[in-house]
């Protein structure tokens, strides 16, 4: 396929060039890694390199920068090609300097017919069918209407905030990311897209939380959040903001690891009232998982939560462990069969490792 077949030029140029690829335990070298990211919906392809340049001359760099750039052209169906700069010893961050040479400064992918820019920093599902299935259980469980105010934090490039906007009631939808460069691809989208009610922020949420929320609670909306943190989970100062904001009623959590940040999360969403905790706590409702990764033992799992004293359990319903609660959480995520599969796209991420 398309990606294999640019891994493969790209690891043909590294055996002719000159420059050394990057060595991961001395941190010497130039040439680290490619990503190569394609739509089969709309057939284009982005790949970056990611490189360590201050280890070479500048003339040299740029003669080796445009032979790359000739060789890779000969696969074709480049739609955009872009070399990132990284001196450090870990991964980039997503506003790293980027250099555009040569196609477009994005690309486009396709979900429930909107059309959305992918800039080389931004975060978007590899699989995009199951991210349609994924999305929509999102929507349903947000359940936002005419009288809401849906609030879609670690918003990246808009895509969970563009389709509850066009696929929902939401009156207003409200977008927030610390990746100033995936919220200028967000506003952009929503522009492209025809939506009009949905604004983006480029913030650390817990920095404007508290002020967007009041001023648009005392406009008497409903507000449910909508959370889809990387790996790590929500920063601590962000999940204390969520909590101790009582305008927020309902809360969606997407969660790509359910085994681990998910529970510690969970604990201090729902956990007792303390110094830091002041708001009333969430009650975890329905847990559904999601299969975005077939033929891997791992998947998404998203949460539906309300406030404590929105939701009354049915009778039976064991309410005094949040422990407990956080653990059958964990338990469902790792025995439950996802009940959102969906076939694996070709629009997928590939990297080929420069590293030795």
């Amino acid at each position: 396929d398309i990606m294999k077949l640019h891994c493969a030029k790209f690891e043909d140029f590294l055996s002719t060039s000159p420059l050394p690829p990057y060595d991961q335990k001395l941190h010497t070298g130039v040439w680290r890694n490619l990503t190569i990211r394609y739509s089969d919906r709309t057939s284009q392809l982005m790949a970056i390199v990611l490189v360590k340049a201050s280890d070479c001359d500048s003339a040299a760099w740029e003669s080796e920068k445009a032979r790359l750039t000739t060789h890779m052209a000969t696969a074709g169906g480049v739609t955009s090609f872009f070399v990132q700069f990284y001196d450090g010893t870990s991964v980039p961050d997503p506003d790293d300097p980027v250099e555009c040479v040569a196609g477009t400064d994005h690309i486009v992918e396709e979900l429930f017919g909107l059309k959305f820019r992918i800039s080389p920093g931004a975060f978007f599902q590899t699989n995009t069918p199951a991210a349609e299935v994924l999305y929509r259980t999102v929507i349903d469980l947000a359940d936002a209407d005419g009288g809401s105010m849906l609030l879609d934090i670690c918003a990246g490039t808009g895509t969970i905030g563009i389709c509850c906007a066009r696929e929902s009631e939401a009156h207003q939808v409200i977008g927030v990311d610390i990746c100033a460069s995936a919220i200028e691809c967000a506003k952009l989208n929503a522009e492209a897209n025809g939506v009009d009610n949905a604004t983006f922020v480029a913030s650390r949420a817990e920095l404007v939380l508290e002020k967007l929320l009041v001023e648009h609670g005392r406009e008497g909306k409903r507000i449910v959040a909508v959370v889809d943190p990387p790996r790590s989970g929500l920063h601590r100062s962000c999940l204390q903001a969520i909590r101790n904001c009582e305008l927020i009623q309902r809360l969606v959590y997407v969660s790509c690891n359910p085994t681990g940040s998910l529970v510690e999360d969970t604990k201090a969403l729902c956990g007792p009232v303390s110094k830091k905790l002041t708001g009333s706590p969430f009650y975890p409702v329905r847990a559904i998982p999601v299969d975005l990764f077939p033929s891997t033992d791992h998947c998404e799992m998203v949460i539906l939560f309300e406030r404590v004293g929105l939701y009354k359990p049915l009778a039976g319903t064991a309410t005094d462990s949040v422990e407990g609660n956080a653990a059958d959480i964990a338990a469902t995520a790792e025995q439950e069969e996802a009940t959102g599969t969906a076939e694996q796209s070709a629009s997928t991420s590939a990297t080929s490792s420069a590293s030795k």
